[in-house]
């Protein structure tokens, strides 16, 4: 007998919910566990009862997910279309789950699941303010932040490929890029201006503010010099060199590299994923 288990049906439900809607998905989850039986799948060997517990159980998660108010609109200078509330930039103030508010930008919409970038660094003003890239990748559950931030769907490194699609460097792939494909946020080229530098940005602060070093490279708040220059993106880079890289993203406003061993400049800015309705 095979078993239905609750967090890949999670997943999947999560993927249509992406493309046909919330409504929808509840509607279809519904007819399903509709009635006391079950139903009947095509494959004989499910275990109906356990399939018709997971889509209850499933059903009443996302249900409950759904309709929280997580974040409110926080109007800012930054969204790339002030009409569009769903718009990439779009400022919110979100409580992710553990009562404390704080400042997301929108970074990627994907139907009705949307990811939101954290307007500061996690690891900010904390005794661990850099760190390698193996301890970012472990930070968020090292800490527990995935049960302490509960409102939402879930907490990640941003990916360098969202990072590359919001400011418009449609061509670029983490799976693809080399240690060479670096470039600067705003003109999507490597600008080398006074070495690993970009030309003056104030588009994109909302990616690379509250930064030690900001206020050089263009962003007001700059912080002091024990914070991180930067954060982790959660892409390594694949290369033939003995050295190994990961994606991150700088001051400057670029998206460099770094070898993942180095832990004096880098911190942890996460990434939530909500329902669209979870935004006011």
């Amino acid at each position: 007998m095979q078993k239905l288990f609750k967090s890949k049906l999670f997943v999947f439900i999560l993927g249509v919910t992406s493309v046909i809607g919330i409504t929808s998905v509840f509607a279809i989850s519904y007819s399903i566990i509709a009635n006391d039986v079950g139903f009947t799948p095509k494959d004989n060997s499910w275990e109906v009862e356990n399939t018709k517990e997971a889509l209850d159980d499933l059903h009443n998660k996302i249900n409950s997910m759904a309709f929280r108010r997580v974040c409110t609109y926080a109007n800012n200078d930054y969204s790339q279309d002030k009409s569009d509330l769903y718009a990439v930039g779009t400022q919110y103030e979100c409580d992710p789950g553990d009562g404390i508010l704080r400042n997301f930008y929108i970074l990627n919409v994907n139907g009705e699941v949307i990811k939101l970038i954290m307007q500061h660094n996690l690891t900010e003003k904390t005794s661990k303010k850099v760190m390698t890239w193996m301890d970012a990748k472990s930070y968020i559950d090292d800490n527990n932040i995935k049960v302490l931030w509960n409102n939402v769907i879930d907490v990640d490194l941003p990916k360098a490929n969202d990072i590359a699609l919001a400011v418009g460097k449609t061509n670029w792939k983490a799976t693809t890029a080399t240690v060479n494909d670096i470039f600067c946020l705003k003109s999507k080229v490597y600008d080398n201006v006074s070495g690993a530098r970009c030309k003056k940005d104030t588009d994109y602060c909302w990616l690379h503010d509250y930064l030690y070093f900001d206020q050089e490279y263009h962003c007001p708040n700059e912080l002091t010099s024990d914070e991180a220059y930067g954060y982790w993106t959660s892409d390594y880079i694949n290369t033939s060199t003995s050295s190994q890289y990961a994606w991150r993203i700088h001051s400057s406003g670029s998206l460099s590299n770094l070898e993942i061993t180095t832990n004096k400049y880098m911190g942890v800015r996460p990434t939530i994923t909500v329902f669209k309705t979870n935004l006011y």
